[in-house]
């Protein structure tokens, strides 16, 4: 993947890296006094922060490979590298993998 600079989170220059190439997912709250997390592909991580305040929750483990597709649910981050599916809760434990040639 190729890094790119972004200026999402300008105003908060100590954070470094922020993006890779894949999208970043926003997951809205609507019973809490923040306004969501915001979960981002650095390579072949997840960072996932909290908004307003801006801070960071979690990093998940570096996975084998770079990931290349990321989605999330209110529970759960999905992320691709190359043909496997890893799974992770919010508080950063990798669930089981799918492995797409098996299937």
């Amino acid at each position: 993947m190729k890094r790119r600079e972004t200026k999402l989170l300008a105003p908060h220059r100590a954070l470094g890296l922020v993006c890779s190439d894949g999208r970043s997912c926003y997951q809205p709250y609507t019973d809490r006094r923040s306004k969501g997390e915001l979960s981002c592909v650095v390579d072949n991580m997840v960072c996932t922060y909290i908004l307003q305040p801006l801070r960071l929750k979690y990093i998940s483990n570096p996975l084998s490979k770079m990931i290349d597709l990321m989605a999330r649910d209110h529970y759960r981050i999905f992320a691709v590298t190359g043909s496997s599916i890893h799974v992770m809760s919010r508080i950063g434990e990798v669930g089981p993998i799918v492995d797409l040639k098996a299937l």
